[in-house]
């Protein structure tokens, strides 16, 4: 039950027509972050060859001309957010299934992974088997208990049990598979020595793939540890530019990038709030919960109107894939509701893309040992 504040409960007549406010100002936004991703979608779409053509002449038209499939050149970026990956591992699963990872690429198609984002892209770029394979880690090696540990205080999340669960069977990493795939393939993670955000080439023969993604995932303070590649240490990628799009468009120039989030769009503390909530919603002027989604809905406006900006202003479409609320936070472990996050999360990708009688099976289930 959402908390109310004492002027809420004050006036209940006049908070029931705020929200009632707030849901329709939700919905509208909501609608306007979807015709944004429609567009990327379409000419993912076209791209596959999987449609002639996209019904909205504005998701055909670039500087005023037809685009052409060979024209369009789609990055793919996950972001980081923890045990909250799983979404974005079921995303990447539909994706994969029907074809948007690995046919119908070349080399100027991009994929980025940040954090818990960058095996599920490596994952998700090495065939059919080896996504439900990447996915499955979410609710096995990563459910374990020698996974998160609270009484670690250095180390509670061990990041090297689950590296070393990319190098060996039958939870390995297909590498080789990887570097077959024609998109490039970057991790991005922090370089302690430099003091800056680094985009790493995974496919770079000079470097290890398992240890450029490990070291995106060497998140500070729950990790304490710095992973060295060549003369460089790295730290986790998500923290000082969990978002880098200047860095990517220019780097890439890609005409369509598409965001997996790893976060619902209606994420809104509901209940008793946790101490980060809590502090969250001390820094918030009015501390009330329609002030708390208030403020969340003018930060979802404020970066939509952002995107747009930098969209327009560097000639290419950006999407984001907001994965369904499935109760999912940092340190999760319960295995059923990972299971459930990664199915709704597929699902959906299905339906976005026109394919909505689809469903995803997990690995267990598409290829059952034994």
């Amino acid at each position: 039950m959402i908390e109310l504040s004492p002027s809420e409960k004050e006036n209940p007549e006049k908070q029931e027509l705020e929200f009632k406010k707030l849901q329709k100002e939700n919905f509208e936004e909501h609608e306007k972050w979807q015709e944004k991703l429609k567009e990327v979608v379409s000419a993912m779409q076209k791209k596959s060859g999987s449609i002639e053509e996209v019904v909205d002449a504005m998701h055909q038209r670039r500087n005023g001309q037809e685009e052409k499939a060979e024209d369009i050149h789609v990055l793919v970026i996950i972001l980081g957010g923890g045990m909250q990956g799983p979404y974005a591992a079921g995303q990447i699963s539909a994706l994969q299934e029907m074809g948007y990872t690995d046919n119908h690429l070349n080399e100027k198609d991009v994929f980025i992974g940040i954090s818990a984002g960058a095996p599920t892209c490596a994952f998700g770029m090495a065939g059919k088997k080896q996504v439900l394979l990447g996915t499955s880690i979410f609710y096995t090696v990563c459910a374990s208990p020698e996974f998160i540990k609270y009484t670690r205080m250095k180390k509670i999340i061990d990041i090297s049990f689950l590296e070393k669960s990319f190098r060996i069977e039958p939870t390995r990493l297909d590498v080789e598979a990887v570097m077959k795939n024609p998109a490039q393939f970057y991790v991005q993670a922090y370089n302690e020595t430099e003091k800056s955000p680094e985009l790493i080439n995974a496919k770079d023969p000079s470097i290890d793939m398992v240890t450029a993604i490990h070291a995106s995932m060497a998140i500070p303070l729950a990790y304490d540890k710095e992973i060295t590649i060549g003369k460089s240490r790295y730290t986790d990628g998500a923290f000082d530019d969990p978002l880098p799009f200047i860095r990517i468009i220019e780097k890439f120039k890609p005409t369509h990038i598409l965001i997996l989030p790893n976060i619902p769009f209606n994420r809104v503390p509901l209940g008793n709030p946790s101490t980060m909530e809590r502090t969250l919603l001390e820094m918030i002027p009015d501390k009330g919960s329609l002030g708390f989604i208030r403020k969340v809905l003018d930060h979802r406006q404020a970066l939509r109107r952002a995107l747009n900006t930098m969209a327009e202003h560097h000639n290419v479409k950006i999407g984001i894939a907001w994965p369904p609320e499935m109760g999912l936070h940092m340190f999760i472990q319960d295995k059923e509701k990972i299971k459930d996050a990664i199915r709704a999360s597929a699902k959906e990708i299905f339906t976005l893309f026109g394919e909505g009688e689809r469903s995803l099976k997990l690995y267990e289930e598409e290829y059952p040992q034994g």
